[in-house]
Parts: structure tokens; C-alpha cells; sequence
């Protein structure tokens, strides 16, 4: 299979995974809060909102168990997004599914200072090297949210690890 090919449909299979996610915990997130609305864009650097508490959430899903690395990408445009969100008086929150479940951090100028290294990173799995720069959250600065919600270990692209 040519790399092109390898990637759309790699790519096509990693966003409908992302959106079945997203609405999953848009549920879970309902239940714990009125308010909260899902954005329309998929390619959006925010996934849900509540305006009414002024706060903003953003899904990023891993095809791992959680504690099989030691800090969690995010790339720097969501950082950036965060940092104007937050200047605006938005509370911004970065949700990570797992295989095991879904945790949780909390942006603020403060926790990118002290939880955060910038490097480097990616992904190739998909034919392309995607590789940029991504602030990387230590996960011990995270805190766990639900195991109701869980990437599916279901890969349709069995041959590649990640």
C-alpha cells in the first residue's frame, strides 16, 4: 500500500475514532455539568464548550495504556489556543483517552511552566512522518477523570504498534 493511501485511511479511521470519543464524553461531561455543547469543526483546537461556566474542553485520544509513557503529548497550537482562551477568562481543560480510561489537565500559564517540557514528537504509523514540536504534560500532573470512557483496542490497521 502506498503512503498516501496508508495515510488517508489510517487518518479516516483515527478521526471517526475521535469523534465516537468525543461524544462519549460530551455525555460523561453532561452528567456532571449542564451547559456543555460539542463545536461543529472537527479540525477545531476546541472539542466542547460551556459557556455558561466559561470553560473549555479539548479531547486528545492515544491508542496506549496510560502509564506506558511518562508524559502526554499536546501539540503547541492547542497550547496557544489555550493561552488566548484562558487570557479571555475561559477555565481550558485537556482531556487524554486511553485504553484504560480518561484523565484530565487543567491549562494555566503556571501548570505549562512547571508540568510541561517542549520537544519534539509524533507520529509516523500512519506513512507520513507527522512529526513537530508538542509541549509534553508529565503524567503525574494529571488526574483521573472516568474509566467509562476507553480508546477500543479494536485496531483496523493491525500490523503497526503506533
Amino acid at each position: 500500500m502506498n503512503n498516501q493511501l496508508t495515510y488517508n485511511l489510517r487518518k479516516e479511521a483515527d478521526i471517526k475514532m475521535g469523534g465516537e470519543l468525543e461524544n462519549k464524553l460530551l455525555n460523561f461531561l453532561m452528567t456532571q455539568d449542564e451547559g456543555w455543547i460539542k463545536t461543529t469543526d472537527m479540525y477545531n483546537v476546541v472539542d466542547f464548550v460551556n459557556e455558561d461556566k466559561k470553560i473549555i474542553g479539548e479531547l486528545k485520544s492515544r491508542k496506549y495504556i496510560s502509564n506506558h509513557v511518562s508524559d502526554w503529548m499536546i501539540g503547541v497550537n492547542k497550547i496557544q489556543r489555550a493561552e488566548a482562551l484562558y487570557s479571555r477568562g475561559y477555565k481550558v481543560i485537556f482531556y487524554f483517552a486511553f485504553y484504560d480510561g480518561v484523565w484530565k489537565w487543567e491549562y494555566s500559564p503556571e501548570n505549562v511552566r512547571v508540568d510541561t517540557t517542549l520537544r519534539n514528537g509524533g507520529r509516523v504509523d500512519r506513512g507520513i512522518n507527522e512529526i513537530k514540536q508538542y509541549y509534553y504534560i508529565s503524567n503525574e500532573k494529571m488526574d483521573f477523570l472516568t474509566d467509562k470512557i476507553k480508546v477500543p483496542k479494536i485496531d483496523p490497521f493491525p500490523d503497526c504498534i503506533f
